[in-house]
């Protein structure tokens, strides 16, 4: 079976822990996932969408 992979560092409230030796705080886990986030929005708009979301907007004013 082996050694458990987790240790909580903090066992009060829970934020930060070692995984397989590696210090793993949960603030560094949103900010990764935020990060994450605006990297695939710029990809989506830039590589997938390649312009089309702001001619839509410009469209879309144009209606109006």
């Amino acid at each position: 079976m082996g050694l458990p992979k987790i240790w909580w560092k903090d066992t009060e409230n829970w934020t930060s822990m070692l995984y397989r030796g590696q210090l793993i705080n949960f603030e560094d886990l949103c900010a990764m996932f935020m990060d994450i986030e605006d990297r695939l929005v710029q990809l989506w708009e830039k590589r997938v969408l390649n312009g089309v979301a702001q001619l839509i907007d410009e469209l879309y004013k144009a209606d109006i």
